[in-house]
Parts: C-alpha cells; sequence; structure tokens
C-alpha cells in the first residue's frame, strides 16, 4: 500500500474496483479503501441515508471515513446527495 497515506487503520484492506464505471460505497467500505482501476471516467457515490441495495438498508455511521484512489487513467468523480457531507484531505 505504499501509494497511500496511511489514516486507516492497520486493518485496513483496499477493494480494487475493475472495469465498472460507477461504484456505490457500502458500510464494508467505511474505514477501508477504494480505488477504481479503469481507463475510462469512472465515480463513487456514496449513499445518504436509509440507502436501500437489493432489499439491504444501510446508513453510514456519523465519522465514517473512505479512502479512494484513482489507480487507473480515468479520471474519479466523488458524487453524493446534498444530505452527505464529505470533508477531503486531498494530497
Amino acid at each position: 500500500m505504499s501509494n497511500f497515506k496511511q489514516v486507516f487503520y492497520d486493518s485496513s484492506t483496499v477493494n480494487v474496483v475493475t472495469g465498472t464505471t460507477t461504484y456505490t460505497a457500502s458500510l464494508s467500505d467505511n474505514f477501508n479503501y477504494i480505488a477504481m482501476n479503469n481507463p475510462s471516467a469512472n465515480q463513487v457515490h456514496i449513499p445518504d441515508e436509509n440507502y436501500t441495495n437489493n432489499g439491504n438498508t444501510w446508513n453510514f455511521p456519523v465519522g465514517s471515513e473512505i479512502g479512494l484512489m484513482q489507480s487507473g487513467s480515468g479520471k474519479l468523480t466523488v458524487t453524493y446527495p446534498a444530505t452527505v457531507t464529505i470533508n477531503s484531505n486531498q494530497n
């Protein structure tokens, strides 16, 4: 993980997303990293409270942290609804 600034727990994992241009973060991504590996423009969506997918509803708890990385040549964009607050520490 030398390409990452280590800001999370030592047990952090990297979820490498390849072959898709849209990914919605889930609770399993909390305190971990998402690496978007795609040559095309791609996006990570951070859902709001009570987001439902395949019959499962979840809320990210206050203080949740997700590390994001653009590992392919496609530009990574983060999308989120107005009810979500994003704090960024870009380096």
